[in-house]
């Protein structure tokens, strides 16, 4: 902020000035009673709320109302006027001659304008930075140094913002303390890693040696799986050939029982050859039997018909023999292809400790890999 004009109106002496400043280092010089003290006591009432006398005071004798107006350039280079009159009435509001228009209007508005304008906290006292600071009245300047140490502490605190620094200092132990407890424990954590980066070279031939083992069960676990699965189609061919041979041997019980019913049936032939025959002989002595022998001729040309379909089945009895035969042999070799496959079943079962154990080491060998790599990363953040 950079103070560029100042005009009076009915203030204590001055009917009317309007007193300029160039950029540096200004001086007033008058004579004493000039009004020198009333120009800095303007500029803190206009811009500083802060003014050592009554504003009854600080009006001109004889006049009913004081006006002060403040030509302030901001750091955006912007020009802004300050008023604030009082006496028989008051009016304080920022004017910007640019847009020709008021920013604020009222004390407490225009209050907040000065705040954000000169980059003082809205809690800051701007009063007491004037008296104490900017607008320290002739010889006075160093009277706050030579005060005891708790009207120092009054004067000074404010204006440094020492009370701001203790709050802010007060709420920063509590994160302090627990970044100090994060370091103690990273510290510990870095203590432990390195540790454990020390039985690298350890769990390095660890996990060579698992992955040896690791090879060494893939293979014997690859070759009991293809045996397992040799042994699982053969079980399937036996299976296949099992129930073929279920069939056959329904077959042949079935044969059997026809075999039977036709033997059945040829002793009840045989005892009607023997019936014929005996009524043969009894027709030869008698006429009225000759009707009697050629039902029993007829009967014998029946049986000899059903003679010869017994010697059929007889002959078919053979061939169901003989594929019995080779029903039996067919279920002795398929006896011995599943012993063969309960023994790769057994087999199986005794590679699957095996298997089981190479799934473990396969683990191991995981978070093996994982120690390792959380190890060397480990040793990597501190080394850096």
């Amino acid at each position: 902020m950079h103070i560029v004009q100042v005009d009076l109106e009915n203030v204590k002496s001055y009917v009317w000035e309007s007193v300029t400043f160039t950029a540096g280092t200004n001086a007033i010089c008058e004579h004493n009673g000039a009004g020198k003290s009333t120009i800095l006591e303007a500029i803190g009432f206009a811009l500083f709320d802060a003014l050592p006398t009554t504003q009854d005071q600080f009006v001109r004798e004889g006049e009913r109302t004081a006006s002060v107006t403040v030509h302030v350039v901001g750091d955006d280079g912007r020009l802004f006027h300050v008023v604030r009159k009082c006496g028989s009435y008051s009016q304080y509001y920022v004017y910007d001659p640019e847009i020709d228009q008021k920013l604020t209007e009222g004390k407490a508005d225009t209050m907040d304008w000065l705040h954000r304008f000169t980059g003082v906290e809205r809690g800051g006292d701007l009063s007491a930075l004037f008296e104490d600071a900017v607008g320290v009245p002739q010889g006075l300047l160093t009277a706050g140094f030579l005060e005891t140490p708790s009207r120092r502490k009054d004067v000074f605190n404010p204006l440094l913002r020492v009370d701001e620094y203790e709050e802010v200092w007060q709420a920063l132990r509590a994160p302090a303390r627990r970044l100090e407890e994060d370091i103690n424990a990273a510290e510990r954590r870095i203590a432990g890693l390195e540790g454990e980066v020390k039985r690298l070279p350890d769990l390095r031939d660890e996990a060579a040696d698992l992955e040896r083992d690791i090879a060494t069960n893939e293979a014997a676990r690859d070759d009991a799986q293809d045996e397992l699965e040799g042994a699982t189609e053969q079980r399937e061919a036996l299976k296949t050939v099992k129930e073929r041979l279920d069939e056959l041997e329904r077959m042949v019980t079935a044969a059997e029982g026809e075999v039977r019913r036709l033997e059945s049936q040829l002793e009840d032939a045989r005892s009607a050859v023997e019936s014929a025959e005996e009524a043969q002989a009894v027709v030869a002595e008698a006429e009225e039997g000759h009707q009697a022998y050629q039902v029993a001729q007829e009967a014998l040309e029946d049986l000899e018909g059903q003679r010869q379909e017994r010697d059929c089945l007889r002959e078919a009895r053979r061939e169901k023999d003989k594929a019995l035969a080779l029903a039996e042999q067919e279920v002795a070799r398929l006896e011995e292809e599943l012993a063969a496959i309960a023994e790769a079943e057994a087999e199986a079962e005794r590679l699957q400790p095996q298997v089981e154990t190479q799934e473990e080491l396969d683990a191991k060998l995981e978070r093996a890999e994982r120690d390792a790599e959380r190890l060397e990363d480990g040793g990597a953040r501190t080394t850096t």
